[in-house]
């Protein structure tokens, strides 16, 4: 049987992609720089990300779907 929220799933894991994505750019980002300031700003933007893309997880597995890593 087919999931009546498949689209929403589908269009959520793929937000949630494009999340871990970006904080995983933004953690090499990090380790790439030598300036502390935008070392900080870099992890501060890669620990945004991941929170956002948890919360969308659970939104996934809210509406019956199985999250995407």
């Amino acid at each position: 049987m087919s999931n009546p929220n498949s689209h929403d799933i589908k269009v959520l894991n793929g937000l949630a992609e494009g999340l871990i994505d970006s904080a995983d750019g933004y953690t090499e980002a990090a380790a790439e720089t030598a300036d502390v300031r935008y070392r900080d700003l870099f992890l501060r933007r890669s620990e945004e990300r991941r929170r956002i893309a948890s919360e969308v997880q659970a939104a996934v597995r809210g509406l019956g779907g199985h999250p995407e890593d």
